[in-house]
Order: C-alpha cells, then structure tokens, then sequence
C-alpha cells in the first residue's frame, strides 16, 4: 500500500509539479519499520538507472542513490520534525530513563530553570515544559533556544549564584545536540558545510551514546537510549 502511495506521489509530482520544483527525489516518513524496508530496498535498486555514488568506497561513506534519466532519485529520509518531537517525547517517558553515563536525561531541570531565573532570561512558558499537547513542534523547538541552554550551562556549573547541579549536564548535551539536529534543515544562515560537521558530530554522539548504554550494569540498551535499535 505505501508503495504504491509512493509511485502516485512521484506520477502527480512528475505531472504536475515538475516545471515547478524540479524532479521529486524521494519520501520522507516518520520511520515505522514498513516504510524503512521501503527506504531500505530503493536506496540499493538499480532497475531501469544506474548507481549515484558522490563520494568513492574508500573514503569511508557508503551513500549511494539512483540515477533514472540522469536525475538522481530514491534519496530517501525520516522527518526531520517528527523526529525531533520523538525525541522530545523521551525527556519525561513511563518507560524511559536516558542516561548519558553517570547523567540523567530528564525534563525536571526545565522546571528548575523557570524557577531560577525570571522569563525574559529563558524565554519558557509552562506549556512548553509541563506538556501536555505533544505534537507542539514549536514548544519543542523553544526549549532548544541558546538562552535556555545557557541557563542550563549555569546550573551545571554554579555560575551567577546558581547553586550547582551537575545532573543537569545530560540535559544539556541532549538538548544541545538536537538543536544543531535542527539547525541543519531548518536555519536560514548555517553553511552546507557546517550542516555536514553538525551531522557528522551528531552521528558520531549518538554512535558512542548507544555503545555506551550496554556496558552499564543498571541498564538496558532500550531502557537508557534515545531511539530503538
């Protein structure tokens, strides 16, 4: 059924988008499993086209996409908002405790933070920190907001007279990680350039992160990580 969704999307786009904004190169989805085998099974098909290889096996990336009537199509990915409202979900689940080592992942410093310092120095309503619509993007997003994060910064190190809290750390290397996860589809000013360090930076992040999880006697992989794996 989403295949065939697919190949409608891409036969109306063609016809009648095309002339507009060029050739359609792939879909996007929200991850479940029966659209990732779908991602999976177009990046690797080379019916009717030839391979799309922009950088050589030996340096280390494995990208490659196809060519159909030298256009490249199939590039495939997840949604960029979707996820970061999964991600979001995280801070405060039943069934989660995210753990980077020693630190606790959690949204309570949030509400420690609005306590802490007046509202024009973090810029926080409660609906954002206390949430109870979670499909709000836009209480996601403020959350990631370099004032909030610097407020963060001064609780984990005790700085203006804010007493210490080191478990506020986790927090902040989350939150700081998911705002360059944004700022990479969305900022009207960062280069492409700094669009592939913060890509690079957040992958590699999340590599140590997930390999980090299983070697905790308290913890399971599932339980402390961010995403399923």
């Amino acid at each position: 059924v989403v295949l065939h969704q697919w190949l409608k999307y891409r036969e109306l786009a063609s016809s009648e988008l095309s002339g507009v904004l060029g050739p359609m190169k792939g879909n996007s989805s929200d991850g479940d499993t029966q659209r990732r085998k779908l991602h999976l099974g177009q990046s690797s098909d080379t019916t009717g086209g030839t391979r799309f290889k922009p950088v050589p096996y030996e340096y280390g990336f494995l990208f490659s996409a196809k060519i159909e009537d030298g256009v490249v199509v199939n590039m495939s990915d997840q949604d960029y908002i979707h996820n970061h409202k999964k991600a979001d979900r995280h801070l405060d689940h039943t069934s989660r405790e995210l753990r980077m080592g020693e630190y606790i992942v959690h949204r309570n410093p949030l509400r420690q933070l609005m306590q802490l310092f007046s509202l024009h120095v973090h810029g926080l309503r409660d609906k954002d920190v206390n949430r109870k619509d979670m499909q709000n993007w836009t209480a996601c997003q403020r959350i990631l907001f370099p004032n909030v994060r610097e407020c963060l910064w001064k609780m984990d190190n005790g700085l203006n007279g804010v007493a210490k809290n080191e478990q506020t750390l986790g927090l902040w290397v989350n939150l700081d990680m998911l705002y360059h996860y944004v700022e990479m589809f969305v900022s009207l000013r960062v280069s492409y350039y700094q669009r592939v360090v913060n890509a690079g930076c957040i992958t590699t992040f999340l590599g140590i992160w997930v390999n980090v999880c299983p070697g905790a006697h308290f913890i399971s992989k599932l339980f402390c990580f961010i995403g399923h794996t």
